[in-house]
């Protein structure tokens, strides 16, 4: 459930959720908040469609505790995906973070992300997103975009 890519100068740690399921994305949260060390956030969390009559789960997000993770040297949180991406900006607002320190974007395009975690002066990022989004970074740096 953690995996760690080296991209330029930077380290990645990749940890792998359910996504659906909030304890798994506590688990993940807990994990970033024991590390102290000036860090840059990457969410990525998707809709989870759920069974037929089709509707979009509630935002799992919202059951997880993001405060101590708040208080653990964050300097910068990108929010990304289609059409969570303001949701999990919102919950990040409402454990007091400044609007200043987040990036927002509609999109997962792997080149955008990419694009954000180069403006990062850390070298320390984590990333939470969907296993098919990762798996395109990956082959993104292994192709000898690093």
């Amino acid at each position: 459930r953690f995996e760690v890519l080296t991209y330029k100068n930077k380290t990645i740690k990749y940890m792998r959720i359910k996504q659906e399921n909030p304890d798994t994305l506590q688990s993940a949260l807990n994990i970033m908040a024991s590390d102290q060390s000036e860090k840059m956030v990457a969410l990525g969390l998707y809709v989870v469609n759920d069974f037929v009559p089709h509707y979009i789960n509630t935002f799992y997000a919202f059951d997880c505790d993001f405060k101590p993770v708040v208080d653990s040297n964050v300097e910068r949180y990108l929010c990304f995906s289609e059409h969570v991406s303001y949701d999990t900006a919102n919950r990040l607002i409402y454990d007091g973070v400044s609007k200043e320190a987040i990036t927002i974007m509609d999109s997962d395009d792997i080149n955008e992300i990419f694009a954000e975690i180069d403006k990062a002066e850390t070298d320390n990022i984590y990333l939470i997103t969907w296993l098919s989004t990762f798996e395109k970074m990956k082959k993104f740096i292994e192709g000898g975009q690093n």
